[in-house]
């Protein structure tokens, strides 16, 4: 995971009007998304949590009302898809999501 957060930070420094992810019509740019995982850093740094909690919960923050209306576990599944997708093509993409959901 310490691989797609260094890609995330290389992409949005590079092009941070970049799509990273869409949920369900909306866009979330590298940059935004950079900026979101360094407003929860902290937080889940105080909590003991990894910098993978940050990536959770920052893309958690962005989920739109339509996904939020979803069950809990629907719900993970659209992180979990959104990780698979911002891994794609980095060495550690095949490791276990868990520790990032």
């Amino acid at each position: 995971m310490n691989a797609l957060l260094a890609h995330i930070e290389q992409r949005a420094e590079a092009m941070p009007w970049l799509a990273a992810v869409r949920f369900d019509g909306q866009v979330i740019t590298y940059g935004d998304l950079r900026e979101r995982v360094g407003d929860y850093d902290p937080v889940t740094s105080r909590q003991g949590l990894s910098a993978n909690a940050a990536l959770s919960a920052a893309l958690v923050s962005f989920l739109p009302d339509s996904v939020r209306a979803l069950e809990p576990a629907d719900q993970a599944a659209w992180i979990s898809q959104s990780i698979i997708w911002l891994s794609r093509g980095l060495d550690d993409s095949s490791g276990p999501l868990s520790s990032a959901v």
